[in-house]
């Protein structure tokens, strides 16, 4: 029991809570200011289609629209990545194969063109050895000859053949011509200078006299 002082009254607590019309307020849901209570106004809305109710009748909250975006946009932004990636790694490749051909490419004509000189070597070898008469010096040229013709070979350079053959202008190069009796026109008939060629390139025209 609680006295109030200032009126000297006695008000009995328990009596105001067990009170029919003090209770019933207090278990009413509270209202909006415009006396709507918040179950009500939710019905409303739900009936109205403003929001979503689950089946067991609560409002459903949807994912907010924001992180929604950020999530994309950071997707987005990954495969943007994904693909800069795959680009600079396939750039990367052909200019690895560019290279690879350029260094292969540098490096065969390189090699041709030392060997290419080597030729100049090899007729004076020859011209020596014609002019030398029989003897071991001349044993010994003939040995470096077969070494130095052994070193082409290895290397992919063969001689052309052009001495009683048909003339060929994509090996043969004829600085004269002669008619010559029982001979039919366009074979070599001399060679002047002798021509080499690789597989796939000719390193030296053959120097020849054709018969016309």
């Amino acid at each position: 029991m609680a006295k109030n002082h200032n009126e000297n009254v006695e008000i009995d607590i328990d009596e105001i809570i067990e009170d029919p019309e003090v209770k019933g307020k207090r278990e009413t849901p509270e209202a909006d200011a415009c006396g709507e209570s918040v179950t009500d106004k939710t019905e409303t809305e739900a009936e109205n289609g403003e929001i979503e109710v689950a089946t067991d009748g609560e409002p459903v909250i949807e994912d907010a629209p924001k992180a929604k975006s950020e999530l994309e946009q950071a997707q987005d932004l990954a495969d943007e990545y994904k693909d800069m990636a795959q680009r600079i790694q396939a750039e990367f490749e052909n200019y690895k194969k560019r290279n690879a051909d350029l260094y292969r490419k540098a490096y065969a004509d390189g090699k041709e063109d030392i060997l290419t000189a080597t030729l100049a070597i090899l007729d004076n070898l020859e011209r020596g050895f014609d002019a030398m008469a029989t003897g071991k010096e001349k044993d010994g040229i003939a040995l470096i000859i077969k070494q130095f013709k052994d070193f082409l070979k290895a290397n992919g350079v063969d001689e052309i053949e052009a001495e009683n053959k048909p003339f060929d202008p994509n090996v043969h190069n004829a600085v004269m011509r002669e008619e010559r009796e029982g001979v039919e026109e366009g074979i070599v008939l001399e060679v002047f200078q002798k021509g080499y060629k690789t597989k796939n390139k000719v390193l030296r025209h053959s120097l020849v006299k054709v018969s016309v």
